[in-house]
């Protein structure tokens, strides 16, 4: 019976689902269905918050291991820029393997430091 309340009272709630969360994305990086960039979105309310959307769950990075969030990250994660002059080859590495596989869009670095 408990349980069947607790149960009743998720589904009431607007609370997100399993493998999910909700996180602020300040910019969306639009691309076509080839993998084009079109353009940078902005989904900034002001200077420190921006809008909340439901995506999977964070993916925890403990130690060297450099795993991808699904469809979402931080900008210099996605882009590939170095998080201080002693970036490792191991990082840099992963983010030419990204290029490859064309998960990060050719001279996307360029367009986003234009806009």
């Amino acid at each position: 019976m408990i349980l069947k309340a607790l149960c009743d009272y998720y589904d009431r709630c607007d609370l997100p689902k399993k493998g999910t969360e909700q996180k602020e994305i300040g910019y969306l990086i639009v691309i076509n269905t080839e993998g084009q960039f079109i353009r940078i979105d902005s989904q900034m309310i002001d200077n420190k918050s921006a809008n909340l959307f439901l995506v999977a769950k964070t993916v925890i990075r403990s130690g060297g291991k450099y795993v991808a969030n699904y469809l979402w990250d931080n900008c210099k994660y996605v882009l590939g820029f170095p998080e201080d002059k002693g970036a490792t080859l191991r990082k840099q590495k992963f983010v030419e393997r990204q290029v490859n596989y064309g998960i990060v869009l050719v001279n996307l670095k360029k367009i986003f430091l234009s806009c």
